[in-house]
């Protein structure tokens, strides 16, 4: 089981770096700017099985003045990963 669920987090963190949420910042200070571009992932659930993860991606909308939240599955035996909603 331990293994399934490493192999889970390690899709996420698959999904994250492959979307670029994860890329390498500039050495600068960070700004409110900055801030309004976070994207992480939340309330992470596995499968009784352990053969999928469903989490949640928060984002910010600025334009509405309100955050964005987003259903997503990953396998754990792969670094694939689907939005539901």
């Amino acid at each position: 089981m331990r293994t399934k669920i490493r192999r889970g987090l390690a899709a996420v963190a698959a999904f994250l770096v492959g979307t670029g949420l994860l890329a390498a910042a500039e050495r600068r200070p960070i700004t409110e700017t900055d801030i309004l571009k976070f994207q992480w992932v939340a309330d992470p659930q596995i499968s009784p099985d352990g053969s999928q993860i469903a989490f949640i991606r928060v984002s910010v909308d600025e334009k509405a003045d309100q955050y964005e939240s987003t259903l997503w599955i990953a396998k754990s035996e792969a670094s694939m990963t689907s939005s539901i909603s």
